[in-house]
């Protein structure tokens, strides 16, 4: 059932489970319980369109290395959240995205990459970007005769790309014939309020952007509004805890990362560009969509102390002008050799 919260007379709302978010975690998980006997209230601050005064909720300063987005362009507040925009890149993170290394101080999850892959191919299905196989070995007909990168360098793999899937779009008649399932829309969360101990969350305080306010009483709370917005939620959330809920040891909000991204890193100049081909553009597999990419291998990152990354290639332009200045680079490099 789809709700908007402004026209609520009664702004007091109970829920066995209140999800706070609906981009694509608020409603993957709202949708694991439609059709069950428990109550879902699914809290999302927009509408189903895009609204500027309502995005402008998302502005901030970005003080670090950023693309030129901002964090009020680089993500969408209303239902369906930042799928309605995504490109629809998809890849598993790596097994030692999840390890203890030495040389990154706190690195090392609580979980494992073992314990997540249920849930990746869970999710392979819901972003509709086909099998759960982001190895070479699963497409050799593909890379048959790709370029023989050192293995302890760099390692080659593949993103599948979702159609994109827009979450509100696509699973939006699924929330709204769910008789258990009940989604506000124009609600949004200002403050979690919880127990003396700060041990459980027993409400959630709500506004509209003209000021009328509500709250949610629940059982249980999920937090489903991404990196950024989690975090400022929960440092707003200061009146049991003065540093926030959850923040007893200082380190909410510190370890958000974009994605920093350089272009034209390298020019590769070579004899025979054949190899190379299968690492430019996109092919199919089994009706998905999927692009080539390099990535750091375990042992590099050890020798070199470094985070992982990934890596395109892209041919360049043929002109003129490219050729002369590629032949120029070629021969300073052999003078110098």
């Amino acid at each position: 059932m789809l709700v908007d919260f402004r026209q609520l007379e009664k702004k007091e709302i109970d829920a066995d489970l209140c999800i706070v978010g609906a981009g694509a975690a608020g409603i993957t998980l709202a949708r694991v319980f439609t059709g069950t006997g428990i109550r879902v209230c699914l809290l999302e601050s927009g509408g189903f369109e895009y609204d500027a005064r309502i995005q402008e909720l998302y502005s901030g300063e970005d003080t670090g290395f950023h693309e030129p987005y901002g964090l009020a362009g680089s993500r969408l507040r209303y239902f369906g959240g930042t799928t309605n925009h995504w490109v629809g890149r998809c890849a598993p993170l790596a097994k030692m995205d999840f390890e203890v290394r030495p040389w990154l101080p706190h690195s090392g999850w609580p979980i494992r990459k073992a314990d997540l892959d249920p849930y990746y191919e869970a999710a392979q299905t819901l972003c509709e970007v086909g099998p759960y196989r982001y190895d070479l070995s699963d497409f050799p007909e593909r890379f048959r005769q790709a370029p023989p990168f050192a293995g302890d360098k760099v390692l080659m793999r593949v993103w599948r790309l979702s159609p994109p899937t827009r979450f509100g779009a696509r699973y939006r008649r699924d929330l709204e014939q769910a008789g258990n399932v009940h989604v506000y829309l124009h609600a949004n969360v200002t403050e979690l309020e919880a127990s003396r101990d700060t041990s459980r969350v027993n409400v959630a305080r709500l506004r509209t952007l003209d000021g009328q306010t509500g709250r949610v009483r629940a059982k249980y709370f999920v937090l489903a509004c991404g990196g950024i917005e989690n975090a400022r939620l929960l440092l707003l959330s200061n009146r049991v805890a003065s540093r926030g809920l959850g923040n007893g040891n200082d380190l909410v909000g510190r370890f958000y990362m974009d994605h920093p991204k350089m272009e034209g890193a390298a020019i590769a100049l070579v004899e025979d560009d054949h190899p190379f081909k299968t690492m430019v553009g996109d092919f199919r597999k089994d009706s998905v969509k999927l692009e080539t990419m390099l990535c750091a291998s375990e042992e590099s990152q050890r020798r070199e102390q470094t985070l992982n990354w990934a890596a395109q290639f892209s041919l360049a332009p043929e002109s003129r002008e490219w050729a002369a200045a590629l032949r120029d680079i070629r021969d300073s490099w052999q003078a110098g050799r």
